[in-house]
């Protein structure tokens, strides 16, 4: 609740501070405009920060129980890809995809999409302006995978090793000083092994993350 409450407080109070600008008639046509993009990106980050709550919440209820179903991986992808196209482009980031429309996993669709939502978003986060962003899949056998790598900031062997724990969650800024509650991973990984699948992680500092989850097809 600490790190919850930390994390919240200050974009909440900086939304405050802008429709106070904007009541107060402070900002030109000009400003008005580009504090519109700037509430735009901050109220999506905030709106991802308290679902990843909420869901996490629920999960830790016992709540959250997979609906498995064949799935096309491809449109659930593109889906969650157009969701955070506001905010790769505020950080010239490209982000490309080379998952088969044919693919298919045995998975929960809603939940596929609240983890590939939060890995994107995490890779947003942590790769600095003008970085890349590729999804890719592989198959060996009856199972599929997808990975979302990025050219980011990358972590130590000490990161990683407290990454999916709650406790620690970790809440480091992003490159343009983004927050988090550093949830999303933790609720990543319950998902993942709530629908029977596998999370490989890996990353060196600076130079880049890629995180792997599969699934039965």
């Amino acid at each position: 609740f600490a790190i919850l409450s930390h994390d919240l407080r200050a974009p909440v109070k900086s939304l405050s501070s802008y429709f106070m600008l904007i009541n107060w008639g402070a900002l030109s046509q000009a400003e008005f405009v580009e504090s519109v993009q700037s509430l735009n990106i901050q109220l999506s980050n905030l709106h991802d920060m308290l679902e990843n709550v909420l869901n996490w919440a629920v999960s830790q209820l016992g709540g959250m129980r997979p609906q498995k179903e064949q799935t096309a991986i491809a449109p659930v992808i593109e889906e969650q890809m157009q969701l955070l196209v506001p905010a790769a482009q505020a950080k010239g980031i490209q982000i490309e995809c080379q998952v088969s429309s044919e693919t298919q996993l045995t998975i929960d669709r809603n939940h596929l999409g609240v983890m590939v939502r939060n890995l994107l978003h995490n890779a947003i986060k942590f790769t600095h302006s003008g970085g890349k962003i590729s999804l890719t899949q592989q198959e060996t056998g009856e199972r599929a995978f997808i990975e979302v790598k990025d050219t980011g900031i990358g972590m130590t062997k000490e990161r990683l090793a407290k990454l999916f724990e709650p406790e620690k969650a970790d809440s480091r800024m992003g490159t343009s000083h983004e927050r988090g509650t550093g949830l999303g991973l933790v609720l990543v990984k319950e998902l993942v092994e709530a629908n029977g699948g596998t999370l490989e992680v890996r990353s060196e500092p600076e130079q880049g993350t890629a995180f792997v989850i599969g699934f039965e097809k």
